[in-house]
């Protein structure tokens, strides 16, 4: 994916930075740090998100308004071609709760959650060292599509390391091109970059159009699904629950 882990005691958030896109069975394209995020938070609210990266900008696009449209929110799927994309979603509040409609997760004595290709690695981690920041680079030993800096947030204080938005889905599109690293999925070793990859496939005669129109994603390593109206009901109540606080929040001062 990306990795994303939840410490539900300390109430601390973390996430990688990695944009990647299958190019073919044997290679991803990545780029780390980008500008344009996985992770935002509002006064109440931590959100942290995984999944097609149009999606994803449209949310985030949403989440960053002044005041949540609750009546006009983004599509939750998209056709890409044949495929399916979707997008998942974990709010962590202030108050301790946590909502992730729509999307299990991997859960650790009840002390932290993990969710993303490198889950698995994050959860072991985590079962040592009881840090979900250290956990989310552990994973990125081990997964090919975890990577970056870790960003997290403290959600209790708001303390956070999560730089301003620099970018949006065009220009980390862009930067994948001119910049991007095709990484080995076995090996998990750069290769190239997308230009020499291009190349050397056209030299062989065997460029597909999954690697010369690549979908970018925060992959989450779950099967694409459909959001039901049910999962969909749950989400929004998850967000209408995030403005009746801030408004309460409003009143109080």
């Amino acid at each position: 994916m990306t990795t994303n882990a939840i410490d539900k005691q300390r109430l601390v958030v973390a996430s990688d930075s990695r944009w990647s896109a299958k190019l073919d069975d044997d290679h991803f394209l990545v780029l780390d740090d980008s500008g344009f995020h996985k992770i935002a938070q509002r006064p109440v609210v931590c959100l942290v998100v995984a999944g097609d990266l149009l999606l994803i900008e449209a949310w985030m696009d949403w989440f960053r308004a002044p005041v949540l449209d609750l009546a006009n929110p983004p599509r939750l799927n998209r056709w890409e071609g044949l495929e399916l994309q979707y997008i998942v979603f974990h709010l962590v509040f202030r108050n301790g709760e946590i909502r992730d409609p729509g999307y299990g997760t991997l859960d650790f004595n009840n002390e932290a959650r993990f969710a993303g290709t490198g889950a698995e690695y994050a959860r072991d981690c985590y079962a040592q060292r009881r840090c979900v920041k250290t956990s989310v680079t552990t994973a990125s030993g081990s997964d090919v599509r975890t990577g970056g800096t870790v960003l997290h947030v403290e959600v209790a204080t708001g303390d956070t390391n999560v730089p301003p938005v620099t970018s949006n889905a065009a220009q980390v599109r862009n930067d994948m091109v001119q910049r991007g690293s095709v990484m080995n999925s076995k090996t998990r070793q750069p290769v190239c970059d997308y230009q020499e990859f291009i190349a050397r496939k056209a030299a062989a005669g065997t460029v597909n159009a999954e690697a010369a129109n690549f979908t970018i994603s925060a992959p989450t390593g779950a099967k694409p699904f459909e959001w039901s109206p049910e999962q969909k009901a749950e989400l929004m109540q998850a967000f209408a629950l995030v403005d009746s606080l801030e408004r309460k929040a409003d009143n109080e001062h």
